[in-house]
């Protein structure tokens, strides 16, 4: 942060994270007040479940890496004027936004059409922030190394599956039923936690050299990103077949062996940053 300019467009999304980190405690604090009063209200545990989430998953971290990013696109002579209008409209669509994630409590109809246009403000911020990739970063994209250049790709595209997940949930009955099995919860979580969070930051730290471009980091970043897409088509793969009330056989087996795979991968890396040490 010390070397970024006091005005610089990266500075407004570092300081909206760590807001959207301080408001998303009012979910963990309502959590504490039911527990505390004895109160049993199904609707009112999930909302705050799911208001907690939703400022962590969509607020903090993702504030926080798009902070990193928009630093990186100005590097690339991308001009602050476009930054700072994709910082607008995710930050005019991150509270209304909440609401995908109550559609399932039957909300009057004036808050339904807030929820749209929360949708569209995000999918406009984020056609704004391909636009930037497409002309400012692509172009020079020879000037990051083919390792983190791969990484931020899948990254990226994670990001991309999970605005057309908000998008598609605005229908209250897919809501309804994605937010009714949990795989499908634990599936869009691990999306944005590993698939964009994760390797966006490892991404990012190795193309700013903070870990080493070596063999055995890149053989830990394909196991780890691997890992990742494994885990998320197979839990996309069981909510879905929760639907219709189908099992797969040894499906948790799997999982755990894939969180296994996860953990090796980000085991190899850290043994790859301490030799490089």
């Amino acid at each position: 942060l010390n070397r970024l300019p006091v005005r610089s467009v990266s500075h407004q999304w570092f300081k909206a994270s760590l807001v959207f980190s301080i408001f998303s405690s009012l979910g963990a604090f309502a959590l504490a007040v039911m527990m505390i009063n004895r109160i049993n209200h199904q609707d009112w545990y999930l909302a705050s479940e799911y208001f907690y989430l939703h400022f962590q998953y969509n607020g903090w971290f993702f504030f926080a890496c798009m902070g990193l990013a928009a630093d990186k696109q100005e590097m690339f002579g991308a001009a602050p004027q476009k930054l700072t209008l994709v910082y607008r409209l995710f930050v005019w669509s991150a509270i209304p936004a909440y609401l995908l994630s109550t559609l399932w409590m039957n909300l009057p109809l004036w808050l339904y059409l807030v929820t749209i246009t929360a949708v569209i403000l995000q999918l406009a911020g984020w056609f704004a922030m391909f636009q930037i990739i497409r002309k400012q970063v692509l172009p020079s994209r020879q000037r990051i190394i083919k390792p983190a250049r791969i990484i931020l790709t899948l990254s990226f595209l994670a990001l991309t599956i999970k605005f057309m997940l908000q998008s598609g949930s605005v229908i209250p009955s897919l809501s309804t039923l994605a937010f009714g099995f949990r795989p499908i919860v634990i599936g869009y979580l691990h999306l944005v936690l590993l698939g964009f969070t994760t390797l966006f930051l490892l991404g990012s730290m190795l193309e700013d050299q903070l870990i080493p471009e070596s063999r055995t980091m890149a053989i830990g970043l394909a196991i780890l990103a691997v890992g990742i897409i494994l885990n998320e088509a197979f839990l996309m793969l069981q909510g879905i077949t929760g639907l219709y009330y189908q099992a797969i056989p040894d499906i948790n087996e799997w999982l755990f062996a894939l969180s296994i795979m996860i953990f090796s991968g980000l085991l190899i890396i850290n043994i790859a940053s301490r030799k490089m040490k």
